[in-house]
């Protein structure tokens, strides 16, 4: 990739305080993904938890943290999609697109709006 990190902002949100470079502590935090705001609750997840727990077991994934992804399901954490940023490598890997084509052919994406947040 000519480039490691993608940032995307809503064109509707306003930037008043840039306190350090975003892909500056990406780096040198090692982080996969970057957000504004994570929420917890219902909103836009209506059958994300179940169809990501079974692309799991399908695939037999064995998550690096297994508590950190139970909690987040747990609490049907989402991320306030306004403002993101991630490390390509991640984002376009075959792992990732196998996640992301499983999702898309489950429909929740327009049934649900699980890409809203």
């Amino acid at each position: 990739h000519k480039y490691r990190y993608w940032l995307r902002i809503d064109s509707d949100s306003r930037v008043t305080a840039v306190r350090a470079d975003p892909f500056k502590d990406m780096s040198e935090h090692n982080l996969t993904f970057a957000y504004r705001k994570k929420i917890t609750g219902e909103c836009c997840t209506t059958e994300m938890l179940s169809t990501v727990a079974a692309f799991v077991v399908e695939h037999g994934i064995k998550p690096a943290e297994p508590g950190f992804l139970q909690e987040y399901m747990d609490q049907l954490t989402y991320f306030y999609g306004n403002l993101g940023a991630g490390d390509l490598e991640f984002f376009t890997s075959p792992s990732y697109k196998a996640f992301i084509s499983h999702l898309l052919k489950q429909g929740g994406m327009w049934k649900y709006r699980w890409d809203d947040k």
